[in-house]
């Protein structure tokens, strides 16, 4: 072989492994995206039943709502000034 032909094929070598390492680079892109796409896809699925978790709460707490203690209502009285029995403040 001549010179030339040993350049030649040791470019094309060259060639090569750089195609080779251009499609493991491309392949491995493509699967860190996929990865994150999956995560964006979990993360708006948890915010959506977290989401309808709360309003089913709040929805439940103006049906059913939490009516205090006669201990707490006392405790407001004595310490705050509010009457919740009057809907009203004292100062």
């Amino acid at each position: 072989m001549d010179k030339n032909t040993e350049k030649l094929q040791t470019d094309l070598r060259f060639a090569a492994a750089f195609l080779k390492a251009h499609e493991e680079v491309k392949a491995n892109e493509a699967e860190r995206q996929k990865r994150i796409y999956e995560k964006a896809v979990i993360a708006a699925e948890n915010r959506r039943r977290k989401k309808a978790e709360e309003a089913a709460y709040f929805e439940n707490l103006r049906k059913h709502p939490i009516e205090p203690s006669e201990e707490i209502k006392e405790i407001l009285r004595k310490n705050c000034g509010i009457d919740l029995d009057k809907q009203k403040t004292e100062e």
